[in-house]
């Protein structure tokens, strides 16, 4: 493990450098031999190899690296070539990769490198990287792969056979996985914007599945670009978990993906993407249990997944197609990851299928790109509507202040009306009690107000009201509240005033309401009470208003126009 990390390590750093160098290809004059199984002989490792013979006529020529010609039943296969003779490597190294596949290698009769266990009947190898260091007389000697799998189509394919120096085969690591390491973080980033973006769960239960299927479809992606880094191979968890899983996500994508689809089309629409998505279920489940019951129907089941792909797919891109030709904002900003996802799939199934490349390449990760797409449209969506939704409710806000507002106005004077009275007065009370700060109360009565309703009539009743309210606004400011208590009768509070202050301010209005003109026919003048909270817990908002009351009582009795004080 201290060498893999080691090599890993120098790698990178060759690659970061950008030191580059031809490495020997390996491609010379190759052969096969379909080997008996050794096991059922009674054979050790050391027997088997000293019973091959290298002149023995049932080796045949094939052409590396393609997969020789093998026979259906063939579970053990040997390849052997000569290394080359000119070669100037201080620290020479094979690297090459296997799938499904355990491996043997010799140098001559030497025994140099070995992974896996031979005979392990269903068993899975997953796709592994190999280096196997070279000894130093290694030049021109007979290299020979033993190789045996239970996965008939993978025995004999060794992938990307190279001899180089060991830093620069580490490289070759990094070059591979450099897309999924960009592709891996942009993946985990998008499902964090979806699940931000999913937080406040619209009440539209399809826009919620909508969420769901995408948040778990790139969770999904995640595990699958995982599952194709080579450097797994280096994780404390066995190839064959991450065999499964990136077959498994491959199977599973698309069911999650049509099923985002179908919350995205028309709703007529639906059902029929649900059925494609369903097929892709089916596909897997009967897969999984063939896989459960020992055999090798994951790998087996990759043509029927691949038909119905390139049969299905571009269906439901059509459908997604009108939904967007009908308007549908969704459906048009899925449009490229629905084309583009299924299309890098193809491209990755076909090159694998027909052994397009030396080595399993994947376009897939570019997928990230498209969801990205996708997600800046979701999020951008998101934010418009939360802004729609933050200026309604500011909106909303706004009239039921000017209606809770209007409610406790008096339509008159534009005064606070006596609904609004006694929230008011509790309010200041625990202000007081809290700030330990004075607290007085004003009542006011216009004199003979009655007999301007009698004498000049009920209209200019009003205008003296109007009048007598903004003469007395003159003189408050924030600290007051000014209430309409009912008929002639007037409430201001005072908050942070003392007794002797709201007597002095009481004075002030007396003066100012005796000398202004609110009736043109005659003067109007108001008598005053007022009083004070005296802090005790005892004082209620109830007891003050009846002191208070009390007070102009007094005030009225002494003749009007006066101020008495309770």
């Amino acid at each position: 493990m201290k060498k893999i990390v080691w090599l890993l390590l120098v790698g990178w750093l060759c690659f970061l450098s950008g030191e580059t160098a031809d490495a020997i290809a390996m491609h010379g004059e190759w052969k096969y031999y379909e080997q008996q199984n050794y096991e059922d002989m009674g054979l050790d490792l050391i027997e088997q190899h000293s019973a091959l013979r290298y002149d023995d006529p049932a080796w045949k020529s094939f052409s590396f690296p393609s997969r020789p010609a093998l026979k259906a039943e063939t579970r053990y296969v040997w390849l052997t070539t000569r290394l080359p003779t000119v070669v100037h490597y201080r620290h020479p190294v094979l690297f090459f990769t296997t799938t499904e596949q355990a491996i043997r290698v010799y140098i001559d009769n030497e025994l140099v490198y070995s992974d896996g266990e031979f005979g392990l009947y269903h068993h899975t190898y997953g796709t592994k990287w190999h280096m196997v260091e070279l000894p130093a007389n290694y030049k021109g000697r007979q290299l020979s792969f033993q190789l045996y799998s239970d996965h008939a189509n993978r025995l004999g394919l060794v992938n990307q056979l190279s001899l180089d120096e060991g830093n620069r085969q580490a490289t070759k690591l990094f070059q591979h996985d450099i897309v999924s390491w960009f592709a891996l973080p942009l993946t985990m980033l998008l499902l964090v914007l979806v699940m931000l973006c999913s937080r406040g769960m619209h009440p539209n239960r399809r826009q919620q599945r909508i969420y769901i299927y995408l948040a778990l479809f790139l969770s999904l992606f995640a595990l699958w670009l995982i599952a194709t880094m080579r450097l797994i191979q280096v994780m404390p968890v066995s190839l064959q978990f991450w065999r499964y899983t990136l077959l498994g996500c491959g199977y599973m994508m698309p069911v999650l993906g049509n099923l985002l689809v179908s919350e995205l089309v028309e709703s007529k629409w639906c059902r029929l993407v649900r059925f494609i998505a369903l097929v892709y279920g089916a596909i897997f489940g009967a897969v999984t249990v063939g896989e459960l019951l020992g055999y090798t129907s994951m790998d087996m089941g990759l043509n029927s997944f691949y038909g119905w792909l390139a049969v299905s797919q571009p269906a439901v891109f059509l459908l997604l197609l009108h939904s967007a030709w009908k308007g549908s904002e969704a459906s048009r900003a899925f449009l490229v990851p629905a084309f583009g996802v299924p299309a890098l799939g193809i491209i990755d199934g076909l090159g694998a299928h027909f052994r397009l490349y030396e080595s399993p390449i994947y376009f897939m990760p570019f997928s990230s790109l498209l969801l990205a797409y996708f997600v800046a449209w979701l999020l951008w969506q998101s934010m418009k509507e939360e802004k729609e939704l933050r200026e309604m409710n500011n909106d909303l806000k706004q009239k039921m202040k000017l209606v809770r507002e209007e409610a406790q106005i008096d339509a008159l004077t534009k005064c606070f009306n006596r609904g609004h009275l006694a929230e008011a007065l509790q309010k200041s009370i625990t202000i007081a009690e809290y700030s330990q700060q004075p607290l007085a109360v004003l009542m006011f009565d216009l004199d003979h107000f009655k007999r301007i309703n009698d004498t000049y009539g009920h209209d200019m009743g009003d205008q003296v009201l109007i009048r007598f309210a903004a003469v007395v606004r003159r003189s408050l400011d924030a600290r007051h509240s000014f209430v309409r208590y009912g008929g002639e009768e007037f409430v201001v509070l005072c908050r942070g005033f003392s007794i002797e202050g709201a007597r002095q301010l009481a004075d002030h209005i007396r003066e100012d309401v005796g000398s202004s003109v609110l009736c043109e026919h005659q003067t109007i003048t108001c008598s005053i009470g007022v009083s004070g909270w005296q802090g005790e817990s005892q004082d209620t908002a109830e007891a003050l208003l009846k002191r208070v009351d009390t007070a102009l009582y007094q005030a009225k009795h002494n003749g009007r126009n006066c101020v008495s004080v309770l």
